[in-house]
Formats: structure tokens, sequence, C-alpha cells
């Protein structure tokens, strides 16, 4: 049997803890921030209406704890750039169409047939059944936005990670009934605080995400048990 001599192996091992020190290192994300419920009771052939994403850190305030509205479930309010709110729907809009059945109705509809539609006044699963009465809809989908910090930092080295909170709901417009759920809440950590999520690392290919990124890519994930 050959032997290894002892500092060929002293510098395996070295070499060895090098590299898992360095993997542990690079940019991974928090697990269990990213939730969806199962399936909605849905046929997939619905008229849904896509609602604008709403900034609530407007409303609540960046630095406080924000309730939504239609679960209770509470998120840390952060920085929202202008933006994101229609980045968030033109996506959310974008995957349904390409790989759902449902037919689209856009928020433009309630304008056009001469109703204004009052963002403010979307509070409730109520609220979102009667909007979507009045678009000739089936279901109504609707988004929350919280937070969007955005990273400081290069792709490989940060001072400040990426952060971002959003939800997305699906109500049923006949009886006002909330049919589903998802959620993302992260903020980017190094792979040693996130082991279990070595899938979101790989995608990631090691790097520190923009906030953009990190919530476009992540609103397909929360939507996979709408898309089945």
């Amino acid at each position: 049997m050959r032997r290894i001599p002892i500092r060929s192996l002293s510098a395996a091992v070295s070499a060895a803890f090098f590299c898992l020190a360095l993997l542990t290192s690079m940019p991974g994300c928090r697990p269990g921030h990213l939730a969806s419920d199962p399936p909605p009771s849905t046929s997939g052939k619905e008229k849904v209406l896509i609602l604008p994403f709403k900034d609530l850190a407007a409303i609540y305030g960046e630095n406080a704890n924000i309730r939504c509205p239609l679960t209770g479930q509470l998120f840390m309010g952060g920085p929202i750039p202008a933006d994101m709110p229609s980045v968030m729907t033109t996506r959310l809009h974008d995957i349904l169409s390409a790989e759902t059945e449902y037919s689209l109705i856009s928020a433009e509809r309630i304008t056009e047939a001469g109703e204004a539609l009052n963002p403010a006044s979307l509070a409730s699963s109520k609220d979102l059944a009667a909007a979507g009465r009045r678009a000739g809809a089936d279901v109504v989908m609707i988004g929350h936005l919280y937070r969007f910090r955005e990273r400081v930092g290069k792709k490989f080295a940060v001072e400040t990670p990426a952060s971002v909170a959003f939800d997305v709901h699906m109500v049923r417009v006949s009886d006002g009934r909330l049919l589903w759920t998802g959620s993302l809440d992260e903020t980017q950590h190094s792979l040693s605080e996130n082991l279990f999520n070595i899938g979101m690392f790989l995608e990631r290919e090691g790097q520190w995400v923009k906030a953009q990124e990190m919530a476009t890519a992540a609103l397909k994930h929360v939507l996979q048990p709408v898309l089945k």
C-alpha cells in the first residue's frame, strides 16, 4: 500500500480548508424567507385582473414594521425606488402571460370603463373583489412592496448587501376569498450562513446581486404553484 507523505497530506488538508473557507464566505441567501402557498383552486383559464404592486413603505414608513393588509404577516419596511412597483407589475404580467393560460386583464380596463382606480382603497380582499367585478375578472392578483434596499458594492465584494421584501396575492372575485399568497423577505448573506440553500447560491453564480435582480428572479420562484 502506497504511503502518502505527511507533508503532502498536510498541504492537501490545508488546501481543502482554504477552499471551504472561500466557498462559505461567498454570497448566498437566508433560508426560509421565500414562501408560497400550495397551488390555488383554479382551473387555470380564469380571467385575471392584475393590479399594480403597492408601495406600502411609502404609506407606513421605511423603518417601520409593516403588516400585510391581507394576511397580517409582518415585514420590515425600507426604501423603494419610484419605478419598482411598475417594474414588478410588468414582471408579474410577463411571467403569467408566458407560463399560464389565464386571460390577463390590466388595471387600465377599469379606467377605460370610466371608473378611476384608487390604489389606496384596495386594502382588503373585499375591495379587490369589487375591482375585479368592475373589470369583468374571475380572479384578482396584487402585490405589495415593503423593502427594496440596493446593494452597495460590487458583484464579489459588498459593503451592504441587497435586501428585498414583497408579497403577491390571488383573490377570487365571486366571494372575495384569498386563494393564494407568496412572499419573499431576503437579505443576501454569505453561504456560510446558508449552507442549506446551495441551489440559490449556484443560480446566482456566487455573486452579490442587485435588489432588482433578486426581486425579479425570486418572483418566478414565488409564483411556481400558480404556474403548475
